[in-house]
């Protein structure tokens, strides 16, 4: 599969030039990431033989002498847990996101996921997350960025994280990579809680977005650099600063079942944020919910307010106008959606009809009603009719308050 990926890749560029969409991956970015860079963790698996242990999780908790093990040894000893712990898939290669990562709270609920295979569990380390983004040369830490989580979670998904050049990460994982990437030339992305790290991989965060997104030419071409000579220009330090900025992820717990035009959410991100990277992001959070989109701005009080995550839905309803009226077209063959029960009912009747349209106005009445008391907007489009006019009048109306 991901030689097919590879292949496709290829001609992404090509493609959206001649389709006309942009492309927030390359366009607008004036200095890129040079091809020698591993963007992904199989990739690196089998780059970096001497260092592919990192991917282990497992062995990422017992390096720093944290509690933990294989998750199919806890069967049949639920009750003797010292709850709460944290699981989740034991390869960092081959996983991706947050899938099948739960905290979990007493032996019921680990009974549920005992069975998961490649799974591994460690105590919960109940602290906001962060990451750093470490660029060695030879095993000497050269560089890093360091990215600050919200206090705010959705599950263990972080509302919001700030990039900046000021921020520092703890001296104890500073010192866990000195100790364990002795030698190593290249990037060690370690996310943390508190002190104590919980992943570790071998390329930038995000595939290199949130570092193209400081816009720093010095920086980039500095890291390019790192693959490219093995060398790192200390007289650029200075140079190597940017300005800070927001990344914002979008949350929901309705499921997705539409995704806006690639064009109505250009315009929208073009309109309304300061920063030219965004992307759908999927990322399931536990069983509370999933993250479906993120975005970065400079502006914080702004761009909290376009996200606001679960606190900000929106509704989209999606019907056919042949669902508000019954028409006189006599018997039909009709079957229940939930029961699949078959019945006949007359339409010829004018009671029918007129019940039928009673119940389908007291259904409207309602879904509206529980959408605003729940304080969540929504937008009606109707099957055959234009859907962009509805959505553009929604978000510059929308944008006026």
């Amino acid at each position: 599969m991901s030689a097919i990926f590879k292949y496709l890749l290829k001609y992404e560029e090509p493609w959206c030039k001649k389709m006309g969409y942009f492309n927030p991956y390359i366009d607008k970015f004036t200095t890129h990431l040079t091809n020698k860079m591993p963007f992904y963790d199989k990739g690196c698996y089998k780059r970096y033989p001497r260092f592919k242990h990192v991917y282990d999780k497992l062995w990422i908790v017992k390096s720093q002498g944290l509690v933990g093990g294989r998750l199919e040894k806890l069967k049949g000893s639920e009750d003797k847990v010292d709850y709460p712990i944290f699981i989740k898939p034991r390869w960092g290669h081959l996983s991706a996101s947050s899938k099948n990562c739960f905290k979990v709270k007493d032996a019921d609920e680990l009974r549920k996921y005992v069975d998961y295979e490649y799974m591994m569990w460690s105590e919960f380390i109940d602290a906001t997350e962060c990451m750093t983004d470490f660029i060695l040369l030879q095993g000497k830490i050269v560089h890093q960025i360091t990215y600050q989580y919200s206090d705010k979670q959705n599950g263990f998904s972080d509302d919001w994280k700030l990039v900046s050049p000021d921020l520092q990460p703890p001296s104890n994982v500073v010192e866990w990579v000195k100790t364990h990437m002795k030698d190593f030339t290249g990037i060690v992305n370690a996310q943390y809680r508190d002190n104590k790290i919980i992943e570790i991989s071998l390329r930038l965060a995000r595939g290199g977005a949130y570092l193209l997104s400081t816009e720093n030419s010095p920086l980039i071409k500095n890291i390019n650099n790192i693959f490219l000579k093995k060398q790192w220009n200390f007289n650029l330090t200075d140079e190597m600063k940017f300005k800070p900025f927001y990344v914002y992820k979008c949350f929901t717990t309705l499921p997705i079942i539409y995704l806006f035009p690639q064009k109505m959410v250009d315009w929208f991100m073009e309109n309304h944020t300061s920063r030219p990277y965004y992307e759908y992001y999927f990322e399931p959070v536990g069983t509370t919910g999933m993250v479906f989109f993120q975005f970065m701005d400079d502006n914080f009080e702004k761009s909290l307010k376009i996200a606001r995550n679960k606190h900000d839905i929106i509704a989209l309803r999606i019907h056919d106008e042949r669902e508000e009226i019954l028409p006189n077209v006599g018997l039909l063959k009709v079957e229940d959606s939930e029961n699949r029960e078959m019945r006949w009912i007359d339409s010829s009747n004018k009671k029918v009809r007129s019940d039928f349209n009673s119940n389908y106005r007291e259904f409207e009445k309602g879904l509206k009603q529980t959408l605003q008391s729940s304080g969540v907007d929504h937008i009606d489009i109707k099957t055959g009719k234009d859907y962009v006019k509805p959505l553009m009048n929604f978000f510059k109306n929308r944008g006026r308050r």
